[in-house]
């Protein structure tokens, strides 16, 4: 890292969260952003190293370290970074090719000296290979991964990237320029829907929760037929909402369900990018948000769906300000494990995953996961060539494999049902299949909470 002219900046809210973090656990990979790409094809390494450093020379952000001063926490920007791309040759099998990446993405970062990404290409044989990036969540987000990812095969055909107009230091300047009294109205509209007691809105874990908190988790994955999926947008087309508000809509549904408590808190992610100059920036811009619905009087969807919208648009309304000002306007009561406001985790990953052909090289989308979880629960759904991919990560310390995956098919059976007929109740809706009605019945268990028509 090239500590010449460089200069200082004040961190974004995010940013500042994030480094309170990674003070309290200096190791601990759960804010670690990966991703995997493997290529097929004449796999260069100068040509990859070029790619990377022509995103890098382009980005500030990714050649930023942090400090703490007495003004608070600051980005220290350097003028260059070399960008070093580790290559390993390995021909293991996938079990052993998914241990190294494990390791790899579970590196910890030094957020003061940095670099705060690394690279590393895994040659499988002679022509194909597995690109691994690893950035710490302080300068970069989900939507910033779908970014590095179109500029990286922009870069490698050989496309010059343009300077951009401007960087994430401008949005973190401006993001603190703006005082509290800048969101008064936004404030003021989330006292007012999140007055009251909040319910924890949290589906019953297996083992109860301690105020020890533990980031240890895994991930579950199915997917929806895709007739399902075409089901659901037609349905979202009707109902005047967009697939997003029908998929959360379903998941209030499922959270209700659970818990018998018609008022329901969810955590929803924000891309937060409100403005057309900071779609192409790579940063830490996601924000928290807060949906609460009441789900009372036994509606049917098509009404949830209408609530879940009002609720949804309000949001987006008053997305701006930073999560960690709301809970120091609001001051909720924090949960055994320190959470405000919410138990659970949804969204809508809309940055794309495809396979892209280059000249001499196709690059496909492969998952990793750190196995972790910063949430007891987060459901993560993501359109996935013509059907959705459901993820739910879980805690591991609060959920059995068991439970995580009874709860993924549920949720996917809820979806096919509410696709199927949306006017029904959603007291009625099936949850369960029929394999898994007989097993509650065999158990003795009450039917109250999941009624048992197989629809």
């Amino acid at each position: 890292m090239d500590s010449q002219q460089v200069f200082a900046a004040p961190a974004s809210f995010a940013q500042q969260g994030l480094w309170y973090d990674a003070e309290r656990e200096p190791d601990n990979p759960a804010y670690h952003v990966p991703f995997a790409m493997r290529l097929h094809g004449d796999v260069a390494a100068p040509a990859i190293t070029a790619a990377l450093q022509a995103i890098v020379d382009r980005h500030e952000i990714l050649r930023t370290t942090f400090v703490w001063q007495d003004d608070g926490l600051m980005q220290i920007i350097h003028p260059s970074m070399t960008v070093a791309l580790t290559v390993e040759d390995d021909a293991g099998d996938e079990a052993a090719l998914d241990a190294r990446i494990r390791a790899e993405i579970h590196r910890p970062f030094d957020l003061v000296r940095g670099p705060l990404l690394r690279f590393v290409l895994i040659r499988r044989s002679a022509r194909e290979a597995v690109l691994v990036g690893t950035l710490h969540h302080i300068v970069t987000d989900g939507w910033s991964i779908g970014v590095l990812k179109k500029e990286f095969a922009a870069a490698y055909a050989g496309e010059v990237l343009p300077e951009l107009p401007i960087q994430y230091a401008d949005y973190a300047q401006w993001q603190r320029d703006r005082s509290v009294g800048a969101w008064t109205d936004q404030i003021a509209y989330w006292r007012e829907r999140l007055r009251g007691p909040l319910p924890p809105s949290e589906i019953p874990p297996d083992v109860a929760r301690t105020d020890h908190r533990s980031t240890a988790g895994r991930t579950e994955c199915l997917r929806l037929h895709p007739e399902t999926l075409e089901r659901l947008r037609g349905l979202s087309s009707d109902a005047g909402t967009t697939l997003f508000m029908t998929l959360l809509a379903a998941f209030k549904v499922l959270v209700y369900r659970h818990t018998q408590e018609p008022d329901v808190v969810v955590g929803v992610p924000s891309a937060n990018r409100t403005r057309p100059e900071l779609e192409d920036l790579v940063g830490c811009f996601v924000n928290m948000q807060v949906l609460r619905t009441d789900l009372s009087g036994s509606p049917g969807f098509l009404d949830v769906l209408a609530r879940v919208k009002e609720t949804t648009l309000g949001a987006w309304r008053h997305q701006e300000v930073p999560f960690d000002v709301l809970v120091s306007q609001l001051r909720p009561e924090r949960g055994a494990a320190g959470d405000p406001f919410y138990r659970v985790v949804f969204t809508l990953q809309n940055a794309g995953r495809r396979t892209l052909t280059l000249p001499g090289l196709t690059i496909e989308p492969l998952d990793v996961f750190t196995e972790t979880a910063k949430q007891a629960l987060t459901f993560v759904t993501e359109e996935v060539d013509d059907t959705l991919e459901i993820r739910l990560e879980y805690s591991t310390t609060l959920f059995t494999s068991e439970t995580a995956q009874r709860l993924c098919r549920r949720y996917e059976r809820l979806l096919d049902e509410v696709g199927r007929d949306a006017s029904r109740s959603i007291d009625v809706l099936p949850l369960m299949a029929a394999a898994e009605v007989a097993q509650v019945q065999a158990w003795g268990a009450a039917t109250a909470t999941f009624p048992v028509t197989e629809g």
